[in-house]
């Protein structure tokens, strides 16, 4: 466990921590849930690449929106190529699974940041990392 990892972790400790049977229900429906954000994140990523294509000039004209809207897809892509790999293992209930959606909310952690989306920041990674380090023990390797 790196340093990051253990730091998140000793704050989620000091938190209030969630029932074994809630997080039992969070555990059983991740996989859904990712299988449900993966089919409504694909076709959006999509639909804004083609919008960016077909608004090439503009974009060209204000390089800053482009290159932004640009640096947005790549970050959902990797997100979204995370959560497929963390398929199996969320099925499986092992490790794996869970550090690849940690893996994937440390990344929508620094795309809020680029994005200068405090709010995002604060509220959507901290909300996940609760949730995930309060299950990371009903994963096994």
């Amino acid at each position: 466990m790196n340093e990051l990892t253990r730091q998140i972790a000793s704050l989620v400790a000091k938190l209030p921590q969630l029932p074994h049977n809630v997080r039992a229900i969070i555990v059983k429906i991740a996989p859904w849930l990712t299988i449900v954000g993966i089919v409504l994140a694909v076709p959006g990523i999509l639909a804004v690449f083609g919008m960016t294509v077909f608004w090439g000039a503009a974009a060209a004209l204000t390089p800053t929106l482009g290159t932004g809207v640009l640096i947005s897809i790549a970050f959902a892509a990797a997100m979204v190529v995370l959560y497929i790999m963390a398929l199996p293992g969320l099925f499986h209930r092992k490790t794996s699974g869970w550090r690849f959606m940690y893996y994937a909310v440390l990344i929508g952690a620094v795309q809020s940041i680029l994005a200068l989306n405090i709010v995002g920041l604060v509220v959507g990674t901290g909300i996940s990392l609760y949730l995930l380090f309060q299950v990371k023990d009903l994963y096994t390797s």
